[in-house]
């Protein structure tokens, strides 16, 4: 189910007896990486939640030909999965925080946290705080990704 934001405090209290976990992506070009991670996330979790990060923030971190598809249409196909019970786009920024990251999980307060992102890791105690265990996704990718995807193409196109 599509959802904003603002409708993650919501979901925690729609759930509050379920576990709920969370990960967030940009999900370009989807891929069997992508597919595998949400698999995970909803073995953690019997609610899933992704965040789908909007396309400015894409265009920043891997540069201005990024992404290949909107925000609404990642997050429609992310929506569609059968693994995944609400997605959102993720705000830019929120005001009250530094990481827009923290102010989903202020507001959601899953039970997991599925990331690659080491910066997390720093912050153990907070999340701690909030209900919520850190669990680092590890699996090795084998070269999948949407970026090697992009690359191969560009190569046989050539």
């Amino acid at each position: 189910m599509k959802v904003t934001y603002e409708d993650l405090a919501d979901i925690r209290e729609q759930h509050r007896e379920e576990t709920i976990a969370y990960t967030g992506g940009c999900f370009d070009l989807l891929h069997k990486g992508h597919l595998e991670l949400l698999e995970c996330l909803r073995e953690m979790g019997r609610i899933a939640v992704v965040g789908v990060t909007p396309d400015e923030k894409v265009r920043i971190r891997k540069g201005p030909t990024r992404p290949v598809q909107d925000e609404e249409t990642r997050m429609s196909v992310v929506e569609a999965l059968r693994h995944v019970d609400y997605a959102f786009v993720t705000p830019v920024t929120i005001p009250e925080y530094k990481f827009v990251g923290a102010g989903v999980l202020r507001l959601l307060r899953p039970d997991y946290l599925l990331t690659n992102d080491g910066m997390w890791q720093q912050d153990q105690d907070w999340l701690q705080e909030q209900g919520t265990q850190l669990v680092m996704d590890t699996r090795p990718d084998g070269g999948v990704s949407t970026t090697a995807i992009i690359e191969r193409w560009l190569a046989l196109s050539q």
